[in-house]
Parts: structure tokens; sequence; C-alpha cells
């Protein structure tokens, strides 16, 4: 997914709070708390992703709650100029 459009949905997903991504580097977001509380499987690439107990599935990334995810796809776009 190109940087832009992530930075879309991110503007627009108000129920996400975390931000992570699947073994395969495909972005995936989880609510409430922001932990991992469910496995289930990346919609693009069928690995799993998630967890149990607030620890994340085999190799899934965090990038970052959402407001630091915001923040750094702002200070990428300050960046550009």
């Amino acid at each position: 997914m190109p940087d832009d459009v992530f930075a879309q949905i991110v503007a627009a997903a108000s129920d996400a709070r975390a931000w992570y991504t699947c073994p395969n580097g495909h972005r995936y977001a989880i609510g409430n708390c922001g932990k991992a509380m469910e496995k289930a499987k990346c919609v693009e690439c069928g690995a799993p992703i998630g967890g149990t107990a607030h620890k994340l599935t085999g190799d899934n990334r965090a990038l970052g709650y959402l407001n630091e995810v915001r923040s750094n796809d702002m200070a990428r776009k300050e960046s550009d100029v």
C-alpha cells in the first residue's frame, strides 16, 4: 500500500488504536487498547496476524500507536518539502 494511501486511512481510522505489519509487510490496525488479543489472517496475503494476551504472533511488527503513526507521517511530509 502506498504511503499516501496509508496516510489517508490513518486519518480516517478513528477506531484504530495501534498499527502493525504482518510478516509480509502489510499494515493492519488493532482497536480498543491497541494490543493483540486475538489471532486472524492478513486480508492481503493470509499470513497470521494479531496474537493473544497482548503478545504479537510470529514476525508481526508494531508500527506504533495512532498518534505516533500520524506524527511520523507528518514528519515524513515535512522532510519532503
